[in-house]
């Protein structure tokens, strides 16, 4: 999928203007697709909901003294909801420990804000599975 996104891409008016301003995020033919999907996740996740019920559970998570949180979410969300939490991106903050241990957000499959860190096509779950086990196992 992500091969043929990117075929059809380089003529759309999205990929003509952002080969102008960040040519350099091209780094292989799955760009593409990460940059749109990035695009689309982070202009909608304002407007999560207007059912009361739910906003009052968020307001309630925002209030949560918790530790940390690992999530596979690209979205921006929890990053809103704690504000003063530190984000890594990728499975690596979580594995090789460069944390502090406590007000952490662990995006271990990538975020909006880094379309290329998105674990998204199977080479990237392939690649995803291949550093786990390594860094399990070495």
């Amino acid at each position: 999928m992500a091969k043929i996104y990117s075929e059809e891409w380089w003529e759309t008016n999205e990929g003509k203007a952002l080969v102008e301003e960040k040519e350099s995020f091209l780094i292989d033919e799955q760009s593409p697709l990460k940059f749109s999907i990035s695009e689309f996740i982070s202009k909608s996740h304002h407007n999560i909901t207007t059912d009361a019920d739910l906003l009052h559970d968020i307001e309630l998570l925002s209030k949560a003294n918790i530790d940390g949180v690992i999530t596979t979410n690209w979205d921006m969300f929890l990053e809103q909801r704690f504000p003063k939490f530190t984000p890594f991106i990728g499975q690596d903050g979580l594995i090789t420990g460069r944390s502090h241990g406590i007000a952490e957000i662990y995006k271990i499959h990538g975020c909006c804000s880094e379309p290329n860190s998105l674990v998204l096509t199977k080479p990237d779950y392939d690649e995803y599975r291949k550093t786990l086990i390594c860094h399990l196992s070495c």
